[in-house]
């Protein structure tokens, strides 16, 4: 082999437990957990598909990301001076996920990863809960892929220039407001479009509008009290 093919490795990743059932609900994420400043200690940042990630996130809680099935994705990490990069290729209709690069993942979580999904509440969803694979752990921040068919949050309706989004159980008995921020792509990285907070309401939906046509936007719902952050990628409709 020369050393182009050396240097191109293929993992195939079958999750242990499988769940029978349709394959059209299954929503597979990136998941990605930083405390403590650790992706500024570390001059760190993740980027899907060459856009920046870094910017979505809430400092001591799993963020997740949906990402499209049945298409290659690039997944690239910056951690504490080294860059890795691989190409995910995620199937429903098999739960295989299939990982092309250098360094493998590894499917256990450490003691400090089991720790801080450990210490979500029961009517919480850990967005990459099944077929879980792990990038990177340390005893601040890990980086992981996974999938669910329990994602708490959903696009309901779009148009060419507005988005509804909702919710369902995904929190501490106690709490009673969420925060919905918007992001958008803009010169290589997601930025936030706004943010709007919504407290002691009975109402499990939020409306995004004055979108732009056939414009990719990732809305996240983040509730009070709850150790996540759920994203979705989405688009808005054409003309």
């Amino acid at each position: 082999m020369n050393s182009l093919q050396l240097s191109f490795i293929i993992f195939i990743l079958v999750p242990y437990s499988i769940s029978f059932g349709r394959c059209d609900d299954m929503s597979f994420s990136i998941c990605w957990m930083s405390e403590g400043g650790a992706l500024e200690r570390q001059d760190g940042n993740v980027w899907l598909n060459d856009t920046a990630l870094k910017s979505i996130r809430a400092e001591g809680k799993v963020t997740s990301l949906t990402v499209p099935p049945a298409v290659e994705n690039k997944l690239t990490l910056q951690y504490g001076g080294y860059v890795q990069s691989w190409t995910l290729r995620f199937t429903p209709r098999t739960k295989d996920t299939e990982v092309r690069g250098q360094q493998k993942p590894v499917e256990q979580p450490t003691s400090a990863t089991k720790g801080f999904l450990d210490s979500m509440s029961p009517n919480e969803v850990f967005a990459c809960e099944n077929g879980t694979v792990f990038f990177h752990q340390d005893e601040d921040f890990f980086l992981a892929v996974g999938h669910t068919k329990r994602l708490p949050v959903a696009l309901e309706s779009r148009s060419p220039s507005m988005l509804l989004v909702s919710w369902g159980e995904n929190r501490p008995a106690f709490s009673s407001s969420h925060m919905v921020t918007l992001y958008y792509i803009e010169l290589g990285s997601f930025n936030a479009l706004g943010t709007d907070t919504i407290i002691n309401t009975t109402n499990n939906h939020y409306r995004f509008t004055a979108l732009n046509a056939c414009s990719a936007y990732v809305p996240c719902v983040e509730t009070g009290g709850s150790h996540s952050l759920i994203c979705i990628a989405t688009i808005t409709g054409t003309v």
